[in-house]
């Protein structure tokens, strides 16, 4: 759950992600079209607080955004929830923010993400029962899930588009085996829709379209070309590029043409330099390499492609099935070396493919004892070894790591016995709730209402789900042709609403954020020559360009307190915490400035404030303890600086400061370990100096 009020000691959340956190990369990117929809009416994310690309403008005007529209519509309903829970605790009295940052949006957004794969899971299971019973096809359906990275989508890492992604393409996988031979161009259309859909989720998913692509030519090839259905072919083309469109037009507004210009760009760069070699060596990672090797890190996925290929009950359409997998496969090869993290991923969209192969060798193994004896055995040690592997991810070993899952594998029997803490995953529900804490609105929000509201949502989808499929599977009437009309009215509604909310943007404004650019450039050759008063003018500059730009305002505030014009650093410190009171990093460099202007009742209030965005970040608690001994709180700081060097045991300037602070309480043993600590990590003070040789203190002693 993460770090969601005062009294839960930060040290304690090893976890990377959480319900209270964000990424300021991939997940604002797919949430701030959302964000800015509802709150902006608009698709300028230069004043995004936690965007981390701002300062990347198009020659459009646009920011870059380099993730796609399509899960902002699906999530819509749950942001509403979030908004409403805002205005409510804002109407009980309680200062909650209705911005779209307040933690009611983020457990909105997280529940969005557990919903989706909830109904993506049921689809699947859907999908299992036309060929095996009950039992094999909850065992497939809940494997795919619990043994794969899909887990740490749904519970971790909330905001990327995977669950979302995982739940429409099992939808379309579902709609094209029931529909695959049908000459009612409707229900081809339906597939075109969802498939279109799916691509404005993630670019990438868009591949599944091989499978209906693969799958009508299989059918010319088995039969003639009477058995190819041109109106169905139209309707699916049509359809899958109007429910495209959006996206389409989201470009168009963002990077000047209709086309994703980041990946088409990243896609030429690396096609010039691509050989059979590096693909070789790229299929042999992808397999058997010691980072993220699919045989290593999801062999549940690897034994259900397997199983798929085996199956005789798809003889039918196997081969559309096998050219989908093989498509995804070469895909994942091709953009192994961009992926930083579950290098795997690209493959979601053919899981619920992989689960009817799962569900072929689940249920073989079902038909003796010893098998079944063996598939539990299994079963075990590929969900405990997936999520092992979760709770060491960004943790205890590095995402960069180029030996990660074979290490994290390897350290399982160091884990059990010497780190068992880490196996219920730092701060979740139930280690909460054994500590000592007053309630408030926000335990009650997180510890109460977040765990209810994931039981009702979970009734709610099943309840509407078999609705839904009782009535496709009982009704008279042409179900399809009424979602497609449907739906086409609301994509149209959208795209209108996006024309006209993303018009062109005058010369004047792009004139002004090519400026900016180009003052960056000429800062960063400025930094590299010293020349820092010359910084200190191009940041001005920069920001005359675009006067309401927070960050310009936050780093020429830098860059004025570092030639040493305090008091007009603080006029801009001031005009970057207007426009973005929930940065931290304002909070933390203004009180610095604050403290040197001798404004200490300020500084002290905005770093109390700073350790409260975000509890985890050592710095704050050391500038806090510094500041309290100089109003002489002795007590304070220590215990200030011991909660720096709990959260970061590597903090040189804090064992420094520690060991001054202990040795003015007198504590000269206790300092002269501190002191040492500070020279085995490198500080440079001439103080330190003196003083180890004062107590001829050397590196890697404990005297």
């Amino acid at each position: 759950m993460g770090v969601f009020n005062d009294w839960i000691p930060p040290v304690i959340h090893t976890g990377f992600y959480s319900v209270t956190d964000i990424d300021t990369g991939d997940d604002t990117g797919y949430y701030i079209f959302l964000r800015s929809l509802f709150f902006d009416g608009d698709l300028d994310f230069y004043n995004e607080l936690f965007y981390g690309h701002i300062e990347e403008f198009n020659s459009t005007g646009y920011v870059f955004n380099n993730w796609q529209i399509g899960q902002s519509f699906l999530i819509f309903p749950f942001f509403i929830l979030g908004h409403f829970g805002a205005i409510i605790l804002n109407a009980l009295g309680y200062s909650v923010s209705l911005d779209g940052y307040s933690f009611p949006y983020h457990m909105a957004l997280a529940l969005a993400s557990q919903t989706y794969l909830f109904l993506g899971l049921l689809i699947t299971f859907q999908i299992n029962r036309k060929y095996f019973s009950e039992v094999p096809s909850l065992l497939a359906t809940l494997m795919i899930w619990v043994a794969s990275p899909l887990i740490y989508y749904t519970f971790i890492r909330q905001r990327l588009a995977h669950t979302v992604e995982f739940f429409l393409a099992a939808l379309f996988i579902l709609v094209w085996l029931k529909n695959r031979d049908s000459a009612n161009h409707w229900k081809h259309a339906l597939m075109g829709g969802i498939v279109g859909f799916l691509g404005s989720v993630r670019i990438v998913s868009f591949g599944l379209v091989v499978i209906y692509i693969v799958d009508q030519l299989w059918s010319i090839y088995r039969f003639n070309f009477k058995s190819l259905k041109i109106n169905c072919l139209i309707f699916f083309a049509l359809f899958g590029l109007l429910f495209f469109s959006t996206q389409l037009i989201t470009w168009q507004i963002i990077e000047g043409f209709p086309l994703p210009g980041n990946h088409i760009d990243r896609s030429n760069s690396y096609m010039f330099s691509y050989s059979i070699t590096t693909f070789f060596k790229d299929a042999i990672d992808f397999f058997f390499g010691y980072k993220w090797g699919i045989l290593y890190s999801s062999p549940i996925i690897l034994l259900g492609i397997l199983g798929a290929i085996f199956c005789e009950k798809l003889d039918e359409f196997r081969f559309p099935i096998i050219m989908a997998i093989l498509a995804y496969v070469l895909l994942s090869i091709y953009v192994l070396m961009w992926i930083a993290s579950y290098q795997y991923r690209y493959i979601i969209p053919i899981y619920p493919l992989a689960s009817i192969g799962l569900g072929y060798v689940i249920s073989e193994a079902l038909k003796s004892r010893f098998k079944r004896l063996v598939l539990i055995f299994l079963s075990f040690v590929l969900i405990s070894a997936q999520y092992l592997i979760l709770i060491q991810y960004k943790v205890t070993l590095s995402y960069q790591n180029m030996q990660f899952v074979i290490k994290a594998l390897s350290n399982i029997p160091a884990i059990i016995t010497e780190q068992p803490e880490l196996l219920l995953r730092s701060t979740n529900i139930f280690k909460l709730l054994s500590l000592e804490f007053d309630w408030t609105y926000k335990e009650f929000s997180y510890l109460v209402l977040f765990p209810l509201f994931q039981f009702i949502l979970l009734i709610i989808g099943y309840v509407a789900f078999n609705r839904v499929k009782n009535y496709f599977e009982y009704s008279t009437k042409d179900i399809a042709k009424t979602i497609c009309i449907s739906g086409a009215i609301i994509i149209l509604t959208i795209n209108i609403m996006l024309i006209v909310i993303g018009p062109e943007k005058s010369k004047a404004e792009i004139a002004a954020r090519q400026d900016y650019l180009k003052f960056q450039t000429q800062i960063k050759d400025a930094q590299k020559r010293g020349r820092f008063d010359e910084v200190v003018l191009l940041r001005q500059k920069a920001v005359d360009a675009i006067p309401d730009f927070w960050i310009a305002h936050l780093k020429l505030a830098i860059s004025q307190e570092l030639v040493g014009l305090k008091i007009e650093a603080n006029k801009n410190y001031e005009e970057a915490l207007r426009l973005n009171p929930h940065r931290q990093l304002i909070k933390f460099n203004m009180a610095q400035n604050l403290i040197k202007l001798g404004e200490l009742d300020r500084a002290e209030d905005l770093l109390r404030l700073a350790i409260r965005d975000d509890p985890t970040n050592p710095k704050p608690y050391q500038s806090m303890a510094l500041l309290v001994v100089k109003r002489g709180r002795f007590e304070e700081a220590l215990i200030l600086l011991e909660q720096a060097l709990t959260l970061n045991p590597n903090f040189g300037k804090a064992h420094f400061n520690l060991a001054v602070l202990l040795m003015k309480l007198n504590r000269v043993e206790e300092a002269k370990l501190h002191f040492t600590s500070a020279l085995n990590l490198e500080v440079k003070n001439p103080a330190l100096d003196k003083i180890s040789k004062l107590f001829d203190l050397k590196k890697d002693t404990q005297e």
